[in-house]
């Protein structure tokens, strides 16, 4: 079986299960759309891609090649490097707190994903430092949606 036909069926599984476990979200009576209509939206059409690739593999040719481990990494290095960031970045959170976090994130994620050069560095900190500050202001301020302080700022 092709490596697509296992992912496409796994990434099914689990959104059926996540699809599942939206039955538990309660639904307030006077609200008509309610809280769980947003993640089965997008559930949804995780579980319909993930039936595309399935199918998809399905049909592709299996095809076994011996590895090539540098050809392969110079391939996902920057994939590899967003995880390690996205990492990174979700354990900073708690201890630098979410303004610190995000801005660091923001501009390390630019400069792994964009062109790299020391003339982009101003661009980027303006950027990372936007938008933490924005995003800051309208989830905490506005929405009054709790973020991590960080045990550094307490």
């Amino acid at each position: 079986m092709h490596r697509d036909a296992v992912v496409g069926g796994l990434l099914a599984l689990l959104s059926l299960f996540l699809l599942w476990e939206t039955r538990e979200i309660p639904h307030p009576p006077l609200i008509p759309i309610g809280p769980a209509f947003y993640p089965r939206a997008v559930l949804s059409v995780f579980l319909l891609l993930s039936l595309l690739l399935l199918i998809s593999g399905l049909r592709a040719p299996l095809r076994v090649r011996a590895r090539d481990w540098s050809r392969w990494f110079s391939r996902y290095r920057v994939i590899l490097a967003s995880f390690l960031l996205f990492g990174l970045y979700v354990l900073a959170l708690p201890f630098a707190g979410y303004l610190l976090s995000t801005t660091l994130f923001t501009a390390a994620m630019q400069w792994v994903l964009g062109r790299r050069g020391f003339r982009r560095f101003p661009g980027i900190l303006v950027v990372a430092v936007g938008t933490s500050l924005g995003t800051y202001v309208v989830f905490q301020l506005y929405l009054h949606v709790l973020l991590p302080r960080g045990a550094l700022f307490q």
